[in-house]
């Protein structure tokens, strides 16, 4: 039977496929981190509380949780290529604003959106993942995904 599908070509895109997912992951955790790194930082520039620190850390995850849930429905709609690089692209540039926010409140808005397409961008990631990895390499490929990420 003739192979559809040319091999060395479907192998660069399952490549390009791991490392984008992979990049994905990594800048989730990573943003996390650096926020909680610079948190004396954002206090002391910002004026804040603790309190209200604590309030801006959650954001982060309040958004993702958002994303995560609500996110299936519009990926479904759009395609899962144009929906991962929505969230791509709404994490640069949300993780950009936030780095220049001007006070406190818009930096809550910005952290709620980065959160979001954190949270959004495992839907169409994994669903990419799934859908192109061959059935007997998903469980590796689901490993490698979530050693990334966290």
């Amino acid at each position: 039977m003739d192979k559809i599908i040319d091999n060395n070509l479907f192998g660069k895109f399952i490549r390009l496929l791991y490392i984008a997912t992979a990049i994905g992951a990594f800048t989730d955790i990573f943003d996390t981190s650096v926020v909680g790194g610079a948190s004396a930082s954002i206090i002391t520039s910002l004026k804040i509380t603790t309190p209200e620190f604590g309030l801006l850390g959650s954001m982060t995850f309040i958004g993702g949780l958002v994303g995560a849930i609500s996110f299936g429905f519009l990926s479904d709609k759009i395609g899962r290529k144009k929906s991962f690089i929505l969230t791509l692209l709404l994490f640069i540039i949300f993780e950009f604003l936030s780095g220049l926010a001007p006070n406190y409140y818009s930096l809550l808005v910005f952290r709620v959106i980065v959160g979001f397409a954190i949270g959004a961008d495992y839907v169409p990631a994994i669903t990419l993942l799934s859908e192109f990895v061959e059935p007997d390499k998903r469980g590796s490929s689901f490993d490698f995904f979530w050693i990334i990420a966290n």
